[in-house]
């Protein structure tokens, strides 16, 4: 009797600190830090891809600007440079098809600045442009708005495109930002065509 109440004790010893010690790999597993950020006057391009990173950066130390997950709480109007504190928990354990296993919270506005953010790395991804063109000069092309589904007219300038009306197009292109505050303020070099269909595009503005 006295060694079956030993026992029962110790196996409710051991399942207590197992779970102990299991709360305690989750909380190591969430993996919260908070750290400050700069953050770019100019969101990145989106392309056609599966995840977008609406954001440029820079780490508290660093130099160079790198793209960054949505952050919570923070609205960025284009025109400025933010320096922010920021609240990092990884929300996803198992591995994940790309997208951010981070969920990233705004803990506090140091400053916002009016300002043009210098040295914006170069871009490279995929546009749709519409089968005939605005009557623009500046602006000759139609794109498709992701996420929205309408027609605008494309952002910027593009070199070296051999553009056939009645055509709609998938597009590789090489995106520049020339730093501008007026409507051409990216430069885009072509670098080929994903796809060439002869159509003509749907809802394009008369």
């Amino acid at each position: 009797m006295k060694q079956a109440k030993l026992l029962s004790l110790f196996l409710f010893v051991f399942m207590s600190l197992t779970i102990i010690a299991s709360c305690s790999d989750s909380d190591d597993k969430r993996e919260i830090r908070e750290f400050q950020l700069t953050v770019a006057s100019v969101k990145p391009l989106m392309f056609i891809s599966d995840h977008y990173s609406p954001y440029f950066v820079k780490y508290e130390g660093e130099n160079e600007w790198k793209t960054f997950p949505y952050i919570t709480n923070f609205t960025l109007t284009e025109g400025y440079e933010y320096v922010i504190k920021v609240r990092s928990e990884r929300v996803v354990f198992e591995d994940m098809e790309g997208g951010s296993p981070y969920e990233i919270t705004l803990l506090e506005e140091i400053s916002k600045t009016q300002k043009v953010s210098e040295n914006i790395p170069p871009q490279r991804g995929y546009f749709v442009i519409g089968s005939k063109k605005t009557g623009d000069e500046n602006n000759p092309y139609y794109t498709r708005e992701l996420g929205k589904g309408y027609w605008v007219k494309f952002p910027g300038i593009l070199e070296g495109f051999d553009y056939e009306e009645g055509y709609e197009y998938i597009v590789e292109l090489d995106c520049q930002f020339n730093g501008s505050t007026d409507i051409n303020k990216y430069l885009f070099s072509f670098v080929k065509i994903q796809h060439k269909d002869k159509t003509d595009s749907v809802n394009l503005p008369s």
